[in-house]
């Protein structure tokens, strides 16, 4: 597995890879772009690793580490950068206005769709077929990616600072200012669900890989967890000390890993037996009835847990 990290004081990535029996770790980009890394994105299909800084700069580098281009085509902050299912398109957006979809091989521009004011959010449809950008302009703008027409404009009651499809391909949903989540359904475009609310901000939402859940990051120091099927909150995972800028959920769907503002790093787990595991190497009793169904959100309690 791999994964990345940022270093905001040295300007720098680090691509930490884990192997079998050790783990190997590789410094990039400071020695080329002296500029803040702002976002992010892997792919492992084609190995390269898409690089949105702060100067506009969008860059991609591959699995060893090597630059491949760079392109500073963006005039204002490069907020956010994802790859094409396929890997082979990269597509980024932009405070400028403009979201460009370039080919990331070559660097080569191949589209630029023009909003109306900054972009803060970008997702690739999991079909390839469909783009979305979110901008200060109230709404959500679902983009054909093969020709750069605007296909639909999604209203919003409030600002838009991130979007995402499921991976199914049947969901978007589009985190807010104003603490709450909206999910449309993409063969309608209606509204499906509003999930309500954080208290702060939200800057984040990821779906699950199964598509059964959806995860937001909120200024209000919390990560919350929602059901699909039935539109209601699952969990509310607490601990950090500042705002929580992003999550990921783990390929199999069993941990969270969250990201806050101070620098920390946190990782939850969602296994209910990992969970009961965790609990027993760390308490001295049993689990009460109350506490099964406090902590671990069951009417009664697993199997061998009950004081």
């Amino acid at each position: 597995s791999e994964f990345v990290l940022r270093n905001g004081e040295t300007q720098s990535l680090i691509l930490v890879r884990h192997e079998s029996d050790h783990e190997q770790t590789t410094t990039i980009g400071s020695d080329v772009f002296p500029s803040y890394a702002w976002h992010m994105d892997f792919n492992p299909t084609v190995g390269r690793l898409a690089v949105a800084y702060e100067d506009g700069t969008v860059a991609v580098y591959d699995e060893d580490s090597n630059h491949l281009w760079a392109q500073q085509e963006h005039t204002g902050w490069a907020k956010e950068v994802e790859f094409s299912p396929d890997g082979t398109r990269v597509l980024s957006g932009s405070t400028d206005g403009t979201a460009i979809l370039w080919d990331s091989a070559t660097g080569e521009k191949l589209l630029v769709l023009q909003n109306e004011d900054q972009v803060w959010g970008i997702a690739y449809h999991p079909g390839g077929t469909l783009l979305a950008t979110a901008d200060n302009s109230y709404g959500v703008r679902i983009w054909d990616a093969d020709t750069g027409e605007q296909k639909e404009f999604l209203p919003s009651e409030d600002l838009v600072y991130d979007v995402d499809f499921s991976p199914d391909g049947r969901w978007l949903a589009a985190s807010r200012q104003n603490g709450s989540t909206v999910v449309w359904d993409t063969k309608t475009w209606q509204q499906r669900w509003i999930f309500c609310c954080h208290t702060g901000l939200l800057f984040r939402t990821e779906f699950s890989r199964d598509s059964a859940y959806l995860g937001t990051a909120s200024f209000d120091q919390t990560v919350k967890i929602w059901d699909m099927a039935t539109g209601s909150e699952w969990l509310t995972l607490t601990g950090a000390s500042n705002s929580v800028f992003d999550i990921s959920f783990s390929p199999d769907g069993k941990h969270v890993v969250a990201a806050d503002y101070g620098g920390a790093i946190r990782g939850y787990t969602l296994d209910l037996n990992e969970l009961i595991g965790i609990a027993r190497s760390r308490v001295t009793r049993t689990f009460t009835l109350e506490e099964c169904q406090k902590f671990l959100h069951q009417d009664t309690c697993p199997a061998q847990t009950v004081n």
